[in-house]
């Protein structure tokens, strides 16, 4: 399948950043989002989505349009050029449009369905508003605290924990005793000596400076890039670190898993799916 998430989402949200100053963040509104809409956004043939995908993305600034042509060619998740990416993604929503529906109906709240219609709507029609609007600035990204409640019997697992700012954030959000085990893994080697650095006054905090991915292996790291959170991986060459499957890598049951790995994502949960 390769579906991964395309760079757009992640472009629109650095761009933000957080208001100036603002006085009493407020939860976004939602509105109740029909299947239909799903179905709507999902519809057409493979070529007639490639087509809208490019019409969208024609319609946008000039300025725009170069700030992600230079995205992608810097995190080319969905190809290098805005032709690549327009017929993967439109291979995608075309190839995968049951998996979407399906997914669609098993979320549990209506603020996720939400989240997942402006991700769509933004993969066809390069459209920024509705992402903008389900954007909870009451809460730290991973933790909101109307959705995810944490317990002294927490066994989780974050892949892709960077210098520990997820666990100090976890920490902030449901206290140091939230959890009972805590596996944080990270690839980079400065990232990963700030990270234990972060979590050694913390108990039960297992920090694997290993890869995560669908089968056991290894991995060889890009030490010529300047950006340490782009943990870039190199064809060939270099520094070579452990792939581990979580299934194989853990003994005991997880119950939250974090990850953000720059794209792998999906050969990560492949890894976890027992």
């Amino acid at each position: 399948s390769g579906v991964t998430f395309p760079a757009t989402v992640g472009l629109y949200l650095e761009q933000q950043g957080t208001p100036a100053a603002p006085r009493e963040p407020t939860a976004p509104e939602v509105a109740d989002v029909p299947v239909s809409l799903i179905d709507q956004i999902l519809s057409g043939s493979r070529a007639e989505i490639e087509t809208g995908i490019g019409a969208a993305f024609a319609r946008l600034s000039e300025q725009h349009q170069a700030q992600l042509a230079d995205y992608w060619r810097k995190y080319p998740l969905w190809g290098e050029t805005p032709q690549a990416v327009r017929a993967n993604a439109a291979a995608a929503l075309s190839a995968h449009r049951e998996d979407f529906l399906w997914m669609f109906r098993r979320l549990a709240d209506n603020t996720s369905r939400q989240v997942f219609a402006a991700v769509l709507r933004n993969w066809r029609f390069f459209e920024f508003e509705p992402l903008a609007k389900v954007i909870d600035r009451r809460y730290d990204d991973y933790f909101d605290l109307e959705l995810l409640h944490c317990d002294d019997w927490e066994v989780v697992a974050d892949v892709g924990a960077y210098v520990g700012d997820t666990f100090l954030s976890y920490v902030k959000n449901y206290g140091s005793g939230s959890y009972w085990r805590y596996y944080a893994y990270e690839i980079t080697p400065d990232s990963f000596a700030r990270l234990q650095a972060a979590t050694s006054s913390y108990p039960r905090v297992i920090c694997r400076r290993k890869g995560v991915g669908a089968a056991s292996g290894n991995m060889a790291l890009d030490s010529s890039g300047t950006d340490a959170s782009a943990n870039a991986v190199a064809a060939s060459g270099g520094e070579t670190v452990e792939v581990v499957a979580l299934d194989v890598d853990l003994q005991e049951p997880i119950t939250l898993l974090k990850i953000d790995i720059e794209g792998a994502e999906q050969s990560a949960i492949t890894g976890c799916s027992t």
